[in-house]
């Protein structure tokens, strides 16, 4: 049965994050036993941790995401509630609606990690290949190889910092070296997942600790330079993708997660004169330099100052000072460029329409995926590239090359 069409949701920032198909993990049955193995920590994206729900009543915890039974028409409205998180604006702070407790599920395992929906395994799995192939070598849960999920909608790289996730995979790293006497810990990331471990590793641990503690970094498809995506929901109403969920639910949950602000575009990709959206009946053309004009026109406060907080935290990405591993794809058609033809007085209201593509992986452009190809010469430890060509954003996590790279990265025959 293909599902696809239940999970727009999770089809235009998340492209690619659900497929229609069952996965491919033929090829992970060639892997042999492997004698020697360094303790690695999965930490996924925006849109890949599964996160749990309980409401303030009651003490059941059921998914929030994914599930896909929610998506279905009739059953969203709620599900959208539920899943969009309240921004204070004084506090700068995003958290759960009030009637709700949310956590990661499986903190420390692979359960928030490996797969989406626990209804849907074999067309949601996330870093299923790649545990997969690990096993297949010799890693065992919880003992080397280990998941990190996180509350993807309350996460900024302001909020991260103060809200106990950082906290949380600073003591998994210690716990992961002490049941693995005499190694570092590798971590694995993927899209924001990438932009959390360089936040984490160069403005919440100190060197002495990355020295201590880390062998490496290895980035997967990370979004160092944001996404246009992440511009056009936050803009106006932009379709997630085929299902019938209208867009006007789907700009309301956009407005306030965390995640989405933190993958807007910056500039290190893209000069101020970079055009982001053109909205002609407002006789406007909105580029990086004057990108908070989209939400200083449209009087939308709220989304201004969640703009502004993000961008005095993502425009300087610091060498992670750890050997890096920058793994990115390309060949996929990917959004550029918007054009929004509504009323000059509302024009927000109005679904944008995609007016240019270029480059990348089909959610992150190629100059945001190759942004931190630079600290090869900012940092003494190596930093190596690897391009996996012709992928998208979340298949890369299931091709060959990618786990071979990984393998050899962290383990020896």
């Amino acid at each position: 049965m293909k599902l696809l069409f239940l999970f727009g949701i999770a089809y235009s920032l998340f492209d690619g994050i659900i497929s229609d198909e069952p996965e491919d993990l033929s090829f992970t049955g060639k892997y042999a036993p492997r004698k020697d193995l360094d303790p690695v920590i999965l930490i996924p994206g925006l849109g890949g941790s599964r996160v749990e729900y309980t409401l303030k009543n009651e003490s059941k915890w059921k998914p929030l995401w994914l599930d896909v039974s929610r998506a279905l028409p009739g059953k969203y409205e709620e599900w959208i509630r539920q899943l969009t998180p309240v921004y204070d604006v004084n506090s700068d702070t995003y958290t759960s609606q009030p009637d709700l407790s949310t956590r990661p599920i499986d903190y420390g395992g692979v359960e928030g990690v490996r797969y989406l929906d626990s209804l849907a395994k074999n067309i949601s799995g996330y870093y299923n290949v790649i545990l997969t192939a690990m096993e297949q070598t010799g890693y065992k849960i919880g003992k080397n190889v280990f998941g990190a999920p996180f509350d993807w909608r309350l996460a900024n790289a302001k909020q991260i910092m103060t809200n106990g996730m950082c906290e949380k995979l600073k003591a998994l790293v210690e716990k992961a070296a002490s049941l693995n006497p005499g190694k570092k810990v590798h971590l694995v990331g993927h899209s924001m997942g990438c932009t959390f471990i360089q936040q984490f590793l160069r403005n919440y641990v100190p060197e002495g600790w990355r020295k201590r503690y880390v062998a490496s970094f290895i980035s997967i498809s990370g979004p160092y330079g944001g996404s246009f995506e992440a511009y056009a929901h936050l803009a106006s109403l932009h379709k997630w993708g085929s299902i019938p969920i209208p867009s006007k639910f789907i700009h309301k949950i956009s407005q306030t997660l965390g995640g989405i602000f933190w993958m807007l575009p910056n500039f290190n990709a893209y000069s101020s004169d970079t055009v982001l959206a053109r909205i002609p009946k407002a006789n406007m053309v909105i580029t990086m330099g004057n990108m908070t004009q989209t939400w200083i026109s449209s009087n939308r406060s709220e989304v201004l100052a969640g703009v502004r907080s993000t961008m005095n935290h993502v425009n300087q990405i610091d060498p992670p000072q750890v050997p890096t591993y920058i793994l990115y794809s390309n060949g996929q058609k990917t959004l550029r460029e918007i054009q929004i033809d509504g009323p000059a007085d509302s024009w927000w209201q109005t679904e944008s329409k995609t007016t240019l593509v270029g480059d990348g992986d089909g959610t992150v452009p190629i100059e945001s995926l190759m942004a931190p190809l630079r600290w090869k010469n900012q940092q003494a430890e190596p930093v190596t590239s690897v391009l996996v060509e012709n992928v998208g954003h979340f298949k890369i996590l299931k091709e060959e090359k990618t786990v071979n790279t990984i393998l050899d990265v962290i383990s020896r025959d």
